[in-house]
């Protein structure tokens, strides 16, 4: 019944999963955090196994006792049997010590685990925690017997009631008492603990009538009371909350979500036997498990109070911004992006607190500091830089001009009060003396800092959610009382239990040998993380040496000699760089972090001697080096320096050169800095060449596109022209204006599980595989039944079976009518989760490797030539290396291209726009289809739009003949829309592929061809065809011959902090918009187009990031008739008004609807009158919001009736009491379930013009049409579903219910 009831649905507190692999492969586990408190590793669904450890850990008796029993006793004795060892209690010890000592951030309990008898498969079922708790005592129960803590548990946690039966005749009482280790508390008819515990303990139930009570005093059945109570209390209470409930009407389980108060001090004496002694019944709070979820799955953590001072606790706010953020921190080891960022960020604001960061700048820095960079560190599991900073605007700051800082309350200066302690983890400290004995010292006793401020223990609450321990506020409490996230047990302690205690005395108690066990791991993870420092800060440069090398132009050219490597740690100084060249200080003058260009060697930064570490001087793997000694025949000054004097290669075509066919005649080139002036570049080569200076020149870009420069306006630099290395320009003398399967039993196991593998090499080109005759070959289909250990490859040779070779084939899965990325034949198939029965398909072609995907990509564009290519790369190859294979195979030219993906439904999405990046990394996978378009990326920071227009738009910036402009477009659209059920658009993945270079069906037909609307039994015809072949309904019922009302014209490129008005002047600036006049952007209206439809206007206060658009967005622009300023709180709408007589609406009428006084119907419809002017007798109106998907129409519904509420002061029990009546406020049409936006049709009706009972109806004809068609759809499919599952070919996967088990042997008597 509650067989996926925990299931684990849930992350971390950064989005991130709880637990998993490092993201560096290899990479030791990191050192605890400021906090001192260790975490436990999720083993895949084990968070509510963690939690209850972590409790159990934290509860001092409990911890000290494990730790007091005797080794001997446990079976831990050298030279015994390994079946002597009480595993379970032993493996706790063991896990209690390395969570004390351990100097990691989690700890595994794979171990523990392990002593449980648990596999696999029984660590990624998730189970209940009040269940595990009951079954883990019990097995230690067992697993003690015979030893000193054979009453551990018993003393701890057991607890005694009396259920007891009151005689109402003879007052006799009868009593039976039973043991109880937790106390299990409904939330019926209870808000808080201690009424439930009145209900539970002090409420008595009434034994009358035919439940009397059959008295063995009076010996009779007799009235009585029946009741509980208890009689002795527990050192630990244990308090189960029964959230999960079954309904066993609806037959189906939930969750009770309802509040449930706990105090954090419990009163237990009103529901315990009065003893007389003086035992204090007052217990103390300090672990609550709370679930997190619902009745089908969720996760488990808990909040713990830290009695003993094991940890240190800082304010959350401090805790959760200043964590391992100090300047002392290892960078290359913290795995946490929030903390690496914090941290440089931190580092800058002191460093250069007047220099703007940057993203380039920030990930040139983490790339200097951490070895990696983002995109291979931290992409994969936390997404691109941006992106993250976005998603944590709490404490980073992204500025309009792209600068990057710290919250104020992150900044340097902050009067905030560090954490106690926080530069040292909790990790014991270990010294070894001259005999090579090992001592271990705790972490309290070696802390020479302590801390200032005393903070009471009773407020250092603790998260602990698998791997990450994070200190909360007390106040986080009172959030588990109620909702989806609450509280699940609780565990109180007795009040006069609790004294003084330190980190140190825990550490005291632990026995020596587990004390000398976790020193040496702490040695060992020592010198594994010293061996991955040295490891990631070794790197590789080119050492060049200027006595080789000659100026000219000042850039350094190599005139004789090659270059050398060295490798260095890069956190070293510069003593150490010239240890790696085996050269001496005497032997070096300067040396220079330079850049290879076409042209030679730049210098970008001298390697001072002063410098602490290579990396602040800017080397990284694979820089170059150039090394004056003092030989060399010119001086440094003779050469550029510095980023902004990067040369830029320019390649002159001088007149008369351009049409020559002698291919000997080479062009002249040179570098010049990119900080140089158009001017003074040309008067460079026209000195050179007896050339005169030309009056402007062409500039040839690498995109085949030309711009020219005026000579007059040339005094912009190569860089704010776009010069690029190599950039050509040339002088302009003059101013130029199945059914049946025959099986092939190959070998039968007892799963009897298979596969079936259809051959699709019997098939020629372009021949149909469903059509194609199964007589070619030797076979059409084979059956392959499945062994243990069996990989792709096996499958693929039992399948061809000496038919011919296998090298050359591929297997790939096929699922209904869609096929899979090949699949590597290495791989096993047990590791593929396929089910019985999968179809696959075997077919000419080279399957990949395990290291190895197969992408398919199309051509863009006009080069697009309707083909799909198919190319096989690396998992470590570079988007630039996919860029040049693609290009290669569908002869391509040029270096200039770049690559997109596609999304889901096969239309452009991101654009993969860093080429240095892994293929990997940008998260494409194995059979992905991607698209190769010409000309580069957008620049960081930028965006590229579709630029979409309407049909009729006329753009000399008059109303068309047709009518007027827009309104005209919108008629036509919107009756369109009324017809289909959609705007009769074309194909919105044709018009998309159409803005990014596929050929849509629209492309053939003229753009002034009038938009064709067929009937509506026509559309429903096409929507039922449609809905057969799998393909989308809301998509279906448009022409074949219809014309999309919208013309794709360009991309625009565009700054993600760019207003609407920058936005405007991109788009008028388009060749398109030449025509128009200037200046007038509020007769230019934006809008975004959402599934090819005409959504959201953009406002004068939006900006691109506001709008949340991203690249391959398509935008919408109409010319308007007269400016528009529409403000934030309007709405536009389409309205039209009904024609009860024809059940037909009227032309479309945009209404502005100004929501400044409340966007509610009633404004709604009076915006309406206003727009129509309508008559006050025509005040009865009725709207309907158009929903063109379901070919239905939603009503706006008036304010709900007021509320009626009793009167203060009312009468006594059993009079009448008076009623008011309050007044409710009436919904906003913004929220559900209307969610109102920019382009909605609104239909309206006047009740004058309609009968009363059709004033609820707005359905045309098409509509009703429509809806048939639907619902036949819907029977056909639910038919057809119910078919297959009496067939036995589909049925519904169900989790097998497994209960926990824990394996505890049969134990004897300890000696």
């Amino acid at each position: 019944m509650f067989g996926t009831l925990f299931q684990e649905e849930d992350t971390g507190p950064d989005g991130t999963s709880v637990d998993g692999p490092s993201s560096v492969s290899g990479q030791p586990d990191k050192r605890r955090s400021s906090n001192k408190l260790c975490g436990l590793r999720n083993q895949g669904a084990t968070c509510y196994l963690n939690s209850l450890l972590q409790t159990l850990f934290m509860t001092r008796e409990l911890r000290d006792a494990f730790f007091k029993l005797d080794r001997e006793q446990l079976g831990e004795v050298e030279g015994g049997r390994e079946e002597d060892i009480r595993k379970i209690p032993v493996e706790l010890r063991h896990l209690f010590s390395r969570l004390l000592l351990l100097n990691t951030n989690a700890v595994s309990t794979a171990s523990l685990t392990d002593s449980f008898g648990w596999s696999g498969s029984e660590v990624v079922q998730q189970h209940d925690v009040q269940e595990l708790n009951r079954i883990l005592f019990t097995a230690l129960d067992d697993s003690l017997v015979g030893t000193a803590g054979s009453l551990l548990i018993k003393r701890l946690y057991h607890g005694e009631l009396v259920n007891q039966v009151h005689c109402q005749a003879c007052s006799y009482v009868s009593e039976r008492r039973e043991s109880f280790l937790d106390i299990c508390v409904p939330l019926a008819n209870a808000h808080t603990l201690e009424s439930a515990l009145s209900i539970q303990f002090r409420e008595k139930e009434s034994l009358t009538g035919a439940n009397q009570y059959h008295c063995s005093s009076c010996d009779k059945k007799v009235d009585a009371l029946k009741g509980a109570v208890l009689s002795q209390l527990p050192q630990i209470l244990t308090v189960s909350l029964l959230r999960f409930q079954y309904d066993w009407q609806k037959g189906e389980r939930y969750k009770e979500i309802g509040r449930m108060a706990f105090p954090e001090v419990l009163d237990m004496s009103p529901y315990c036997l009065s003893t007389g002694n003086n035992v204090d019944s007052r217990f103390e709070l300090f672990s609550v498990v709370v679930h997190r979820g619902s009745a089908h799955g969720g996760h488990y953590f808990a909040y713990i109070r830290d009695s003993d001072e094991l940890g240190a606790w800082s304010r959350p706010s401090e805790a959760s911004t200043l964590v391992n953020a100090g300047d002392d921190m290892d960078l290359t080891e913290c795995n946490s992006p929030h903390e690496v960022l914090t941290t440089v960020l931190s580092q800058l604001s002191k460093t250069a607190p007047s220099q703007p960061t940057t993203a380039d700048k920030l990930s040139k820095i983490l790339q200097q500091q951490t070895g990696m960079s983002w995109n291979k560190r931290f992409k994969p599991k936390h997404g691109p830089l941006m992106k993250f900073l976005q998603s944590n605007s709490e404490t980073f700051f992204l500025s309009e001009s792209g600068a990057i800082s710290l919250r104020g309350n992150f900044t340097s200066g902050t009067n905030a009060t560090l954490p106690t302690e926080r530069a040292k983890p909790a990790a014991s400290h270990v010294t070894t003396n001259s005999d090579g004995e090992i001592t271990v010292q705790s972490p309290a006793a070696s802390d020479e800092a302590a801390s200032t401020a005393t903070q009471n223990t009773a407020d250092c609450w603790f998260n602990f959610n698998d791997t990450w321990v994070s200190p909360v506020d007390k106040d986080v409490l009172e959030g588990t009382f109620m909702g989806k996230e609450s509280a699940y047990m609780l565990f109180y302690r007795r009040r006069n239990d609790m004294g003084s205690y330190s980190q140190q005395q825990a550490c005291d108690a632990i026995p020596g040998h587990l004390q000398l066990e976790v020193a040496k791991e702490n040695l060992d993870l020592d010198e594994q993380r010293e061996a991955y420092r040295v490891a990631v800060n070794t790197i590789k440069v080119n050492v060049h040496h200027a006595r080789d090398f000659c100026i000219r132009h000042a850039v350094a050219q190599r005139r004789t000699g090659t270059s050398c490597h060295a490798s260095v740690d890069r956190q070293q100084g510069f003593s150490r760089l010239l240890d790696a060249m085996e050269k001496t200080p005497e032997q070096v003058s300067s040396v220079f972090v330079v850049q290879p260009c076409p042209s030679g060697l730049h210098l970008l930064q001298q390697v001072h001697s002063t410098a602490t570490s290579l990396a602040d001087a800017g080397l990284m793997a694979g820089s170059d080096i150039l090394v004056f000694d003092g030989t060399e025949d010119f001086a440094r000054s003779d050469l550029l320096f510095g980023e902004q004097h990067c040369p830029v290669e320019v390649v002159c075509r001088l007149p008369g050169n351009e049409d020559k066919s002698d291919k000997s005649t080479t062009d002249p080139q040179r570098p010049f800095s990119k900080a140089t002036t158009v001017l003074a570049m040309v008067a460079v080569f026209c000195q050179d060449h007896d050339q005169q200076l030309p009056p402007a020149i062409t500039v040839h870009l690498k995109n085949e596109k030309q711009q020219r420069l005026s000579l007059e306006d040339a005094a912009i630099t190569l860089e704010q022209a776009g010069f690029t290395s190599p950039t050509s320009i040339s002088f302009v003398t003059e101013e130029a204006s199945s059914s049946d399967i025959p099986v092939a039993k190959v070998q039968q196991t007892i799963t009897q599980k298979s596969v079936v593998v259809e051959n699709y090499c019997l098939l020629g080109d372009g021949a149909d595989r469903r059509s194609s005759p199964s007589t070619v070959g030797i076979w059409a289909t084979k059956c392959i039944y499945l062994s243990e250990g069996i990989t792709v490859g096996d499958i693929k040779r039992l399948a061809i079976e000496g038919d011919s070779a296998t090298d050359g084939l591929r297997l790939r899965e096929e699922n209904v009518t869609l096929l899979g990325p090949p699949v590597c034949d290495a791989r096993l198939v047990a590791d593929l989760d396929w089910p019985d029965g999968q179809q696959l398909v075997l077919e000419a072609g080279k399957a990949p490797h395990l290291d190895e995907m197969v992408l398919q990509f199309e051509r863009g564009r006009e080069l697009n030539d309707g083909r799909c290519y198919e190319v096989t790369v690396h998992n470590s190859q570079t988007v630039q290396d996919c860029v040049e294979a693609m290009c290669l195979l569908s002869n391509l030219s040029g270096s200039d291209w770049h690559l997109r993906k596609l999304n889901w439904c096969d239309d452009p999405a991101e654009i993969l726009d860093e080429p240095l990046a892994t293929i990997e990394s940008t998260g494409v996978r194995n059979g992905d289809t991607l698209l190769l378009l010409s000309g580069s990326p957008p620049a960081r920071g930028c965006i590229r739009l579709s630029v979409h227009v309407p049909t009729s738009m006329d753009f000399s910036g008059s109303a068309t003949e047709t009518g007027a402009g827009v309104i005209s477009w919108l008629t036509s659209t919107v009756s369109s829309a009324l017809s289909l059920g959609r705007s009769l658009s074309g194909d919105a993945t044709d018009t998309a592929d159409s803005a990014e270079g596929r050929p849509s069906r629209s492309e053939s037909s003229s753009v002034d061809s009038p938009v064709c609307a067929p009937t509506a039994e026509q559309a429903a015809v096409e929507v039922e065809n449609a809905a057969q072949s799998g393909l989308d309904v809301a998509t279906a019922g448009r022409s074949e011959e219809a014309v999309s009302p919208y013309t794709f014209i360009a991309t625009v490129d565009v700054k993600r902090v760019a207003k609407v008005a920058e936005l405007k002047e991109s788009i008028l600036a388009l060749p398109a918009f030449s025509k128009l006049p200037s200046g007038e952007l509020d007769r230019l209206r934006v809008r975004h187009l959402t599934d090819m439809q005409p959504r959201r206007i953009f406002r004068a206060d939006d900006t691109v990031r506001s709008l949340k658009l991203v690249s391959g967005s398509n935008v919408l622009c109409e010319l308007l008739d007269v400016a528009e300023r529409l403000p934030t709180s309007s709405i536009l709408l389409l309205a039209r008004r009904r024609n009860q007589s024809t059940r037909s609406y009227g032309d479309a009428h945009e209404v502005v609807f100004n929501t400044q006084d409340g966007c509610t119907a009633s404004e709604l419809k009076k915006c309406i009158q206003e727009h129509f002017h309508l008559s006050a007798a025509d005040s009865g109106i009725h709207c309907a919001k158009h929903l063109p998907d379901q070919f239905n129409w939603l009503p706006v519904l008036d304010a709900p009736p007021p509320q009626k509420t009793p009167a203060a002061g009312t009468a006594a029990k059993g009079k009448s009491k008076k009623q008011t009546s309050t007044p409710r406020k009436p919904p906003s049409l913004r929220n559900s379930p209307l969610y109102l936006q920019d382009g909605d049709t609104i239909g309206f009706k006047v009740a004058s013009d309609e009968r009363t009972a059709t004033l609820k109806d707005f359905r045309t004809a098409d509509d009703e049409m429509g809806l048939q068609r639907l619902e036949k759809i819907k029977e056909e499919r639910r038919a057809a579903r119910k078919a297959r599952q009496d067939d036995g070919k589909e049925t519904k996967a169900r989790r097998p219910e497994v209960g926990i088990r824990i394996v505890v042997p049969q134990y004897q008597q300890a000696s």
